[in-house]
Parts: C-alpha cells; structure tokens; sequence
C-alpha cells in the first residue's frame, strides 16, 4: 500500500496553497486599508490646511518651452 506517500503529498500542497493565498488576501486587506488612509490624508492637506497656509517664500516661475521650428528651403514635396 504505497499510495499513502502521494495523498500526503496532495494534501500538503493544498495547505501550501491555503497558506499562500491566505497570505495574498492579507497583503491586499492592508494596501485597501491604508489606501483610505492616504486619501483621507491627502483631503486634509488639500482642502483643510491650505485656509491656514502662509507662503513666504518665492514666487514660482516655471520654465518655459522654447518652441524651434525649422524651415526646409528648396525641399521637394
């Protein structure tokens, strides 16, 4: 009676894989959970704190596109 060995085997790889996908759930639960957190956050700053901000620093300047155009001359079509 050797099938004893294989239907350890299959049972093992089962638990293995409860494990693993026990695993991924939790994984998934935490990255919802602080995902809340974030956004919850980030409407804080945004919409909350901002009434009370006081900038005192420069002026922002951003840099410009420089736009170049080239021109062919005598180019045939």
């Amino acid at each position: 009676f050797v099938p004893i060995p294989g239907i350890a085997g299959v049972i093992g790889g089962a638990i293995l894989a409860i494990v693993i996908l026990l695993i991924g759930h939790l994984i998934n639960l935490l990255l919802s959970l602080i995902t809340g957190f974030v956004h919850s956050l980030r409407l804080c700053f945004v919409e909350f704190l901002i009434k009370f901000y006081e900038g005192g620093g420069m002026r922002y300047s951003p840099f410009r596109l420089r736009k170049r155009t080239s021109v062919l001359v005598g180019a045939k079509s």
